[in-house]
């Protein structure tokens, strides 16, 4: 199954996908630990190890642990059946191209969806150097909320389709070789992606794509100025003034903020 389609569209059907690493490169992997020799630390305060990098003392037995304790076999089971993995091909414009042309590459990604037919879509971006297993701890709170541990009165939470891409050239999806290839390109293809799963509106953590919502981890928001908000501008130097501790005058903002 396939389409030939234009700016954005998928041109390959959804595949489910599970993670399989190839013996050779687990045993290469364990060669290079092998042969590893870590330099003598420089002689530095207790307070000051971290400033060429990571610790011998740290480093050492957490290599000794991907060794002789650490499992990728069972780790990439119990993934495979708590994560429901997915792959499909996304085609955008190639920029380097004198002719409009399009390139293709496949885009690995997690699909969990909510039983509640009202839920939220819901596209969950990691970050770097992070990968599509952050979501692994909150994956089910998301899509199955626990209605049980709710408190009396407590409003009922409509639950979260889920949809967590790899970011391209991270873990399962492929990497592109155009020249500049960033944050547009890679808002395009995660928006391509949601609306071949059917979601034409959503919301989105950790990513700057084009939705209804964002929600960001560390977001970095200047003070309104009265060139562009006058009332608000009037409003944020006033909770300034009182540093928000007076309810009245805090107009949303809180003492830390």
């Amino acid at each position: 199954m396939s389409n030939n389609g234009s700016e954005g569209d998928v041109v390959d059907a959804i595949q489910p996908y599970s993670m399989h690493v190839s013996a050779r490169y687990l045993d290469l992997t364990k060669r290079k630990l092998q042969l590893t020799r870590l330099p003598r630390e420089p002689s530095l305060p207790e307070h000051d190890h971290w400033r060429y990098g990571t610790p011998k003392t740290i480093l050492e037995p957490l290599i000794d642990f991907w060794l002789e304790q650490y499992d990728w076999r069972t780790q990439e089971a119990t993934l495979n059946n708590r994560l429901p993995q997915f792959r499909t091909t996304i085609a955008l414009p190639n920029r380097n191209a004198d002719e409009e042309t399009t390139r293709s590459f496949r885009i690995h990604f997690v699909h969990k969806r909510c039983q509640n037919r009202n839920a939220i879509p819901l596209l969950f971006c990691h970050g770097w150097p992070g990968s599509f297993l952050e979501v692994c701890k909150i994956i089910d709170a998301l899509t199955e909320p626990d209605f049980a541990a709710l408190p009396p009165g407590a409003r009922v939470p409509v639950g979260f389709h889920v949809v967590v891409p790899s970011i391209p050239g991270f873990g399962f999806s492929d990497a592109s070789v155009d020249d500049g290839f960033g944050l547009e390109e890679t808002a395009a293809v995660f928006d391509a992606l949601m609306r071949q799963l059917g979601y034409d509106q959503y919301v989105a953590h950790g990513s700057e794509c084009s939705c209804l919502a964002i929600h960001t981890i560390s977001p970095n928001v200047p003070p309104p100025t009265l060139q562009t908000s006058f009332v608000a501008a009037v409003k944020y130097q006033i909770a300034r003034l009182s540093s928000a501790r007076l309810s009245r005058l805090s107009f949303g903002y809180t003492p830390s903020e």
